[in-house]
């Protein structure tokens, strides 16, 4: 799991704060992935904190952009998700229609709130579920506006200052 919304992170921070295993995972992981380029992080094969025995522990609440990652096969997807070298096996195509309406989703919700006033950036999910876990004010502090997640610069929506 990357760079996603503010509004996905409150939802995934709520539901692996019940799961004390996700959640330290996700404390363990966020220092780990701390301004790390996310093909840096796939060459080194970081996994999400997120993932059990191979399978998605917030599937009922994973991110859009992992929703709309949709592989033509899922035999060429886990080739290349367990492959040593991947850069040797020909590229995994997707669909690309998904990825177009998550990110359209994306930047009108963070049009939205920049127009509430509240912080609007992408951001690492590690380090913003950590944050949350760690700071139960985080939210509320978050919601009367305050700056309260770290952006990820490579990656704010368009139109939308970083760090706000």
């Amino acid at each position: 799991m990357l760079f996603r919304s503010i509004l996905e992170a409150i939802s995934v921070a709520q539901h692996v704060a019940i799961r004390p295993d996700l959640a330290a995972s996700a404390l363990v992981t966020a220092p780990k992935v701390a301004h790390m380029p996310p093909w840096i992080r796939y060459d080194l094969r970081i996994p999400c904190a997120f993932l059990r025995d191979g399978a998605c522990a917030i599937y009922d609440v994973r991110p859009r952009a992992c929703r709309a990652h949709v592989s033509y096969s899922a035999a060429s997807c886990e080739e290349v998700l367990t492959s040593g070298d991947s850069k040797s096996l020909p590229p995994m195509i997707t669909f690309g229609w998904p990825r177009t309406v998550s990110k359209a989703i994306g930047h009108g919700a963070g049009h939205a709130l920049a127009h509430e006033g509240l912080q609007a950036v992408t951001v690492e999910m590690n380090a913003a579920v950590a944050t949350i876990l760690q700071n139960p004010e985080a939210v509320d502090r978050w919601l009367r506006g305050e700056t309260v997640f770290e952006a990820y610069e490579g990656d704010a929506p368009a139109g939308i200052a970083p760090g706000r």
